[in-house]
């Protein structure tokens, strides 16, 4: 039986209310491409090089939408391509060239089933609570805390000076002298 789309056991996912099952869910459905997305998502220090977004497909040979096809039937599978992913980020491939590196990420993703190429996309970008919400950084670190990194406690973030968020970090107390 081949395996499901990374999309309809995301989807499922994010429909569950309770954050317990819905951690269930994830961890018996994992494949491969699940639990590589959330890897990635989630890793902020793992830097893409890629623009931004996704590609401009059109023009481009790219395959039927979905519902020309039967799901499962695509030319590839998000599953047997994630192990393609260390092409396509910083430190993974260093002597490849920026065009290349895009020329692959174009291949790969238009070989893909439409919803699989948005959550590959939206990885790409650490965007995928985007499209599903429920799936947050706690929930995935749940499901998988071999993976995916413990969420920051909002209350241990602090501003910098440019108003953005940084992780608030530990000053020693001066001595008093008596």
């Amino acid at each position: 039986m081949p395996a499901r789309l990374t999309a309809i056991i995301l989807n499922e996912a994010n429909k569950i209310e309770d954050k317990d099952e819905r951690v269930r869910w994830l961890r018996e459905n994992a494949t491969y491409a699940v639990r590589g997305l959330l890897n990635f998502n989630f890793h902020k220090e793992v830097k893409f090089l890629l623009p931004e977004g996704e590609p401009d497909l059109e023009g481009l040979a790219v395959k039927k939408e979905a519902e020309d096809f039967v799901l499962g039937t695509e030319f590839s599978h998000l599953n047997h391509e994630m192990k393609k992913m260390y092409l396509f980020y910083e430190g993974g491939h260093p002597n490849l060239e920026q065009m290349k590196r895009e020329s692959l990420w174009v291949t790969l993703i238009t070989g893909l089933h439409s919803d699989e190429r948005d959550d590959l996309s939206l990885m790409k970008d650490h965007r995928l609570e985007d499209k599903y919400p429920k799936i947050t950084q706690e929930v995935a670190h749940l499901a998988f805390p071999d993976l995916v990194p413990k969420p920051t406690p909002i209350k241990e973030l602090v501003r910098d000076n440019k108003g953005r968020f940084a992780k608030k970090t530990k000053t020693k107390k001066k001595e008093v002298k008596k």
